[in-house]
């Protein structure tokens, strides 16, 4: 996950479709990834997920993503 903005990104959230927290994660140089598993450590279930990324701005970036097996 990366944000091609000049704002900083500093945490991104995954959500899943009912709109439940499932990940925090941190940004290094506009850049993150997320490995899968939920803020318990199981893995999450594969299908589609809704990230928003906060910047140091104030704004919230929204986009989607899919997570295969």
């Amino acid at each position: 996950i990366s944000l091609t903005s000049s704002e900083k990104a500093l945490k991104a959230e995954v959500l899943d479709l009912s709109g439940k927290i499932i990940a925090t994660l941190n940004f290094t140089d506009n850049k993150t990834s997320w490995n899968g598993l939920s803020r318990n450590g199981n893995a999450a279930p594969a299908g589609m997920y809704f990230v928003k990324v906060y910047t140091e701005n104030g704004s919230i970036h929204h986009s989607k993503i899919t997570k295969n097996e």
